[in-house]
């Protein structure tokens, strides 16, 4: 099939410029160098920190080396207890927890023997530790000698992409790489399903559900859509009672009657006084759902976009071959997904790019809005770089504006999340789209950075694949790269710092 082309030289598209935008705009400027400057420095000590928690490592080997004739225990009992009180006099010397800095100093070492690329990037500043952590969190499904390949695959992409983004495309990575180890993993995964509850204080308690993500991510979805839905019409409800008070200096009388029929309105509408959040709306329409329907009767009428690779459906899944993907980012078991297309009410069929991989046109036997259709799978999240709100969660935007004539033709259009369209049009961002998806925004102090869309294509395999296998357990040393809450010192959500 042929890929979208431009003819006409792509046009540079600006948002709305006030003066107040150049309020000391050079000054900006000069902190945006400054800050590039002291991040590439944090990066250089950083790099030099891991590398000395790795050579402090290779001390605690020589110990253990040194003790195993009288010391009693196993090796990697004697290992960690000299790791341990090696790593525990540094973390006294500058009051870090004792575990979190033995815990830095497992990844460390990993980072500095497997991966030493990623090293020299922190060191040069193109990515952060945050990076190299999240890369490390998905290692659990690989053999070392699939390390390589993991790792100069992902570098590439964490170079040019945010944390969350270099999170995703791991998952997918490590789904595509370790293929049966991942189905299998997800099999086991499956069987542990359960819902549990623990109760909390002041009458209220927690319900907790560990469910398929073809099932969570589409009950979460219609939980939204009834939300909105039911706030809108208590917001039309509202506008019906309360929206027809008398303004100024009427009389008394006419003001007394405005206020009566409000009253009377809401009354006679309950929606008018109904004044529940957004979460609590989810939180009464979850209950309520589960409370009033019936079980086995299939509720959800949401919808989830799985992308299957079409001759994974005929020949299976196998080391090297792109895994079903929930809404393009998610990777899930093949098996189910597989399944789900046996009852599926509606095919598309993406064509790609026979060289980049990118959505180059979407087809689909049951007509929609196709054009809408084809954005979102094209662009999976918004086109702003580093914004990792679903596709489908987002607006369709005019790189041309509409007010100005701008197309309304795939060519023009791009997903924006509601406030970076907003952002778009109303401070000084331009965005040209140079075609086929590909979207180059200068920001308001000068910068230029590219934004293409997902590929879909698999990634090459490595020279020599390894032979399939399922996943296995490493030793301690290996099975450190753990979460700071897992090491008693307190919570480490995904944006805290990292323990190293």
């Amino acid at each position: 099939m042929a890929t979208h082309t431009h003819t006409d030289v792509p046009r540079a598209n600006t948002g709305r410029h006030i003066p107040a935008d150049d309020i000391r705009a050079d000054e900006a400027r000069a902190k945006l160098d400054d800050f590039t400057t002291l991040r590439a420095a944090r990066g250089a000590a950083e790099a030099g920190i891991l590398r000395l928690l790795a050579s402090v490592y290779e001390i605690a080997v020589d110990r253990t080396l040194a003790d195993l004739n009288d010391a009693v225990g196993e090796q990697s009992k004697v290992f960690s207890w000299h790791f341990s009180s090696l790593l525990t006099d540094f973390a006294i010397k500058t009051n870090e927890s004792p575990q979190a800095l033995t815990n830095r100093g497992y990844d460390a070492h990993t980072l500095v023997t497997e991966f030493p690329d990623w090293v020299t990037s922190i060191e040069a500043g193109r990515i952060d530790l945050e990076h190299a952590r999240t890369m490390l969190r998905k290692t659990h499904l690989l053999r070392e000698e699939q390390y390589t390949e993991y790792g100069r695959q992902l570098l590439k992409f964490a170079e040019a992409h945010t944390v969350g983004a270099t999170k995703a495309e791991a998952a997918r990575l490590v789904a595509t790489l370790a293929a049966d180890a991942f189905e299998q993993t997800c099999e086991q995964a499956r069987a542990a399903r359960y819902v549990s509850i623990t109760l909390d204080e002041w009458g209220m308690a927690r319900l907790h559900g560990y469910l398929p993500i073809e099932l969570a991510m589409p009950i979460k979805d219609l939980l939204d859509k009834q939300a909105k839905a039911l706030r809108e019409t208590n917001q039309q409800a509202q506008q019906s009672a309360f929206g027809t008070r008398t303004n100024g200096s009427a009389a008394g009388t006419a003001g007394a009657a405005a206020s009566a029929g409000a009253a009377s309105a809401a009354e006679a509408d309950p929606a008018a006084t109904d004044t529940r959040t957004m979460d609590q709306l989810r939180a009464d329409i979850f209950a309520e759902t589960l409370l009033c329907a019936t079980p086995g009767e299939s509720r959800v009428t949401a919808q989830v976009n799985i992308t299957i690779p079409a001759l994974a459906l005929v020949e299976g899944r196998e080391n090297g071959t792109a895994p079903a993907l929930v809404n393009g980012m998610e990777p899930m078991i093949f098996t189910e997904a597989s399944q789900l297309t046996a009852t599926a009410p509606v095919w598309q069929r993406v064509f790609n790019h026979p060289v980049t991989g990118h959505v180059v046109a979407v087809d689909r036997y049951q007509p929609t809005p196709a054009q809408r259709r084809f954005i979102q799978i094209r662009d999976v999240t918004c086109r702003l770089p580093g914004c990792m709100r679903p596709a489908a969660r987002c607006e369709i935007d005019h790189t041309h504006p509409a007010s100005e004539g701008g197309a309304t033709s795939l060519e023009n259009l791009a997903s924006l999340c509601k406030s970076h369209h907003v952002l778009k049009h109303e401070k000084p961002w331009t965005v040209t789209n140079l075609g086929n998806g590909v979207l180059e925004w200068r920001t308001p102090l000068g910068q230029v950075v590219t934004s293409e869309p997902k590929s879909y294509a698999p990634p090459p395999p490595p020279p020599h694949a390894p032979t399939a296998a399922g996943p296995e357990f490493r030793p301690t040393s290996q099975t450190q790269i753990a979460d700071e809450e897992n090491s008693g010192t307190g919570s480490a959500a995904d944006d805290s710092p990292p323990p190293f």
